[in-house]
């Protein structure tokens, strides 16, 4: 008796990859997403993370090199958090945009996050960069109330001083009203923090 056909076998999960050197001090990393586990592989070493031990995943944005970029900062119990960013650094001012790995990697990472630690908080922002952010808004309102009140007088800044100061404001108001850290659903992270689909 010949085996019955049970169709086509399903469909094993590629492992998600992202490879990317945080800054001019690290060394590229590459983070696989297996089974239970983050792996982080650089040269000189690897590093095996528990999806169970991440008690957080912060994921933010800020203004970069000539583009937006992404960190997802990572909490674990008993270990230095890692932080994983959308863009690789090439040299000093040159990175290169990795968000077409970064964004379907962060996003399955907070799914096992989720699976595997019930209890790890998701959020979006960062309250710290956020009162920065307000600090810098309260300044940049100071120095323009500060040169059009002294405008007039003998040595006063001169107009192309006045566009950079106030072409700067628009980039400042949006980074300020994005508002304090909250949390967000792992199932459906927010796609303003992730780049690329």
């Amino acid at each position: 008796m010949t085996g019955q056909d049970t169709g086509p076998a399903p469909e094993v999960p590629q492992a998600l990859h992202h490879s990317v050197r945080n800054s001019l001090i690290d060394r590229e990393c590459t983070y696989t997403l297996e089974s239970d586990q983050l792996s982080a592989e650089a040269k000189g070493g690897a590093d095996r993370i528990p999806y169970a031990d991440i008690s957080s995943v912060q994921l933010i944005g800020y203004a970069g090199s000539g583009s937006r970029q992404f960190q997802a900062r990572l909490k674990r119990r008993g270990g230095k958090p890692v932080k994983i960013r959308s863009h690789h650094y090439v040299s000093l001012g040159n990175f290169e945009d990795r968000t077409q790995t970064y964004a379907p990697f962060i996003r399955e990472l907070c799914v096992r996050v989720a699976d595997r630690s019930p209890d790890s908080v998701f959020v979006r922002g960062s309250t710290a960069l956020w009162i920065l952010w307000l600090i810098v808004c309260l300044l940049v309102a100071f120095v323009a109330i500060l040169a059009v009140s002294t405008a007039t007088l003998p040595g006063a800044p001169s107009w192309p001083a006045f566009l950079v100061l106030f072409g700067a404001v628009p980039l400042i108001w949006r980074e300020a009203r994005k508002g304090p850290k909250t949390r967000f659903d792992p199932r459906s992270p927010p796609q303003d923090l992730l780049g690329a689909d």
